[in-house]
């Protein structure tokens, strides 16, 4: 019996009569998806609920999965601080803060605040990065109260 020999593939095993490299195929390429184009693409689809935040906490860039489960309009949310939709008094939270300011990156499950005032428990992780405009926080929340069903998406 044979063993088939595995070769990683590559752009030349996969079409091993075109010569030009990559680089120069996406250059000649007038229609294809920048970075940016792809970024925003992948956050609006994304399966679970997410948002940028500044320094200042102010929500900057969310998908329409966040409006769905804090139950407000994308214009009610642009005038919200993210601090807003959780309980910001437990220690969890407060926890949580402390470990993302200190490392840079935290998760933990915290209470969400829908905008009727239901509360109801959620998972959040979140990254601080460094843009041209400042630092931001990258955050995703999974709702993993009970209730919540995958019918809402």
């Amino acid at each position: 019996m044979n063993n088939p020999h595995l070769i990683p593939i590559q752009f030349d095993n996969v079409n091993p009569q075109n010569t030009t490299s990559p680089a120069s195929i996406e250059q000649e390429k007038p229609d294809s998806i920048s970075n940016v184009e792809l970024y925003n693409a992948i956050f609006e689809n994304a399966f679970h609920p997410m948002y940028v935040a500044s320094e200042e906490e102010n929500l900057l860039k969310f998908n329409e999965k966040l409006c769905l489960l804090f139950e407000f309009s994308k214009h009610e949310l642009l005038q919200k601080k993210s601090l807003a939709l959780f309980n910001i008094n437990e220690n969890n939270f407060i926890d949580f803060l402390g470990q993302r300011n200190l490392n840079g990156i935290a998760k933990a499950e915290i209470t969400g605040i829908k905008k009727s005032g239901q509360t109801f428990p959620c998972r959040i992780s979140s990254v601080i990065y460094e843009s041209e405009e400042g630092k931001r926080s990258m955050n995703t929340i999974v709702d993993i109260s009970k209730e919540f069903t995958l019918a809402k998406f």
